[in-house]
């Protein structure tokens, strides 16, 4: 990966490693914004409904008057170009099911939105042919003068063909997250999962007969090591070692940088330096959190905590190799630096959300606005009912609305600036 190489191999001396850090500065300052795309046309009213337009503040109407804005790093503002800000704008995130991968996916959507970037989107579906090894006819075709998309960010199963519609520029990205737990999450989850796989969706059952010292846990086909798999790996394969060491220096080659679930902040600072993004850029309200968490199995099933941590053991080397990457980068980035920046993030975040969130609630509750489920949101996961303020306010509307009705919306946005 060139930015992870670029931290790792400057690790003697506080002078290599301000050598080092200079470097990738340079590197993600290269391209700027070119201001090329026109202004939408199209209004987000449209799919959010009438009272969208009654005010379009955005995160500095949130952050309050420039004397409350003196308490907070100056980061913390939109006031950017100041401060010589010059964001890439050009994105591949492989989102891999049950990562925490819906949250970061707002993040960018919000992003590209508010630039008005293109998205690699299917001309349907909120998924790109998954889960079918990628085809660079799964998208819809841009008109000219446009050839390749700035973002892609739905879910799709890894192939090189991916970079064949990315701008040559765009940085790649992804998330992994511990097997054990992104395996009991896609259990609960995929209900058709889950009872295909291992003839039952109730995963309390499923541990107490896995917790068993006389079963043996076994699974043929697609049901293990499913980040793998959406890397674009065979099932076969990610059961051979050294396939799956393979896999993962093809990865160094290919991505920027690897986030992991459990660090989704740190991960999120690391993102902010390598797109030259700002606070602003990377906040988000979390999306398809399910009710009850799949931590503490280790304690309340050990033995089908070690049973299925072995059936994904491919996942498992992949993970514990990119989390071993992960801490080395950021401690190459620096400890105390990293926590200056994630309490000020924070200091954005705690902000957002209490101006823009009432409170949170299940996917199921009847109290939910037309502009948070306009098409649909996930009835196992949480949604957020907004504040007085936050109904009226652009970036709260963006925050809360969940990947299929953003989605269709960016769909018709994008018909709507001639990009397809």
């Amino acid at each position: 990966m060139k930015v992870q190489k670029a931290f790792l191999k400057k690790r003697t001396g506080l002078v290599l490693c301000a050598v080092a850090l200079g470097l990738v500065y340079i590197l993600i300052s290269k391209l700027s914004t070119n201001g090329k795309y026109k202004k939408a046309s199209i209004k987000l009213e449209e799919i959010w409904g009438s009272t969208f337009s009654k005010n379009s503040t955005q995160l500095k109407d949130i952050h309050g008057t420039p004397s409350e804005n003196k308490q907070l790093n100056d980061n913390v503002t939109l006031n950017n170009e100041s401060r010589g800000y010059h964001p890439l704008n050009s994105i591949y995130f492989l989102k891999i099911h049950k990562t925490g991968s819906s949250t970061l996916q707002s993040i960018l959507q919000r992003y590209g939105d508010i630039k008005n970037l293109s998205f690699a989107l299917h001309a349907s579906s909120n998924q790109l042919e998954y889960p079918q090894l990628f085809k660079k006819n799964f998208t819809m075709t841009l008109k000219a003068p446009y050839s390749r998309y700035d973002i892609i960010c739905h879910h799709l199963r890894h192939s090189d063909e991916v970079f064949d519609v990315l701008k040559p520029e765009g940085k790649a990205i992804t998330m992994l997250r511990k097997p054990t737990y992104n395996f009991i999450s896609a259990f609960k989850y995929f209900d058709y999962w889950s009872k295909n796989c291992f003839g039952t969706h109730n995963i309390d059952k499923f541990l107490s007969t896995i917790e068993s010292s006389t079963y043996k846990l076994t699974e043929s086909g697609k049901c293990a090591n499913r980040q793998l798999y959406d890397l674009g790996m065979e099932p076969t394969d990610a059961k051979n070692v050294t396939k799956v060491q393979k896999k993962i220096q093809e990865m160094d080659r290919m991505f920027d940088l690897v986030m992991i679930s459990e660090y989704f902040n740190e991960g999120l600072i690391l993102l902010k330096h390598l797109m030259n993004w700002s606070f602003d850029d990377i906040v988000y309200i979390s999306k398809n959190v399910q009710a009850k968490k799949t931590t503490g199995i280790d304690v309340t099933y050990p033995k089908a905590y070690r049973k299925i941590r072995e059936l994904n053991m491919g996942d498992e080397i992949l993970y514990q190799y990119y989390n071993k990457t992960f801490w080395n980068i950021i401690n190459d980035f620096g400890r105390e630096r990293m926590n200056t920046e994630l309490s000020q993030f924070n200091q954005v975040r705690d902000k957002i959300q209490r101006y823009c969130i009432e409170e949170e609630v299940n996917g199921t509750n009847k109290k939910l606005d037309q502009y948070n489920n306009p098409t649909w949101v996930p009835h196992k996961v949480n949604a957020y009912l907004l504040s007085k303020e936050g109904k009226d306010n652009a970036t709260c509307r963006q925050l809360v609305t969940y990947e299929i009705a953003y989605t269709d919306y960016l769909r018709q946005k994008m018909n709507s600036l001639g990009y397809v």
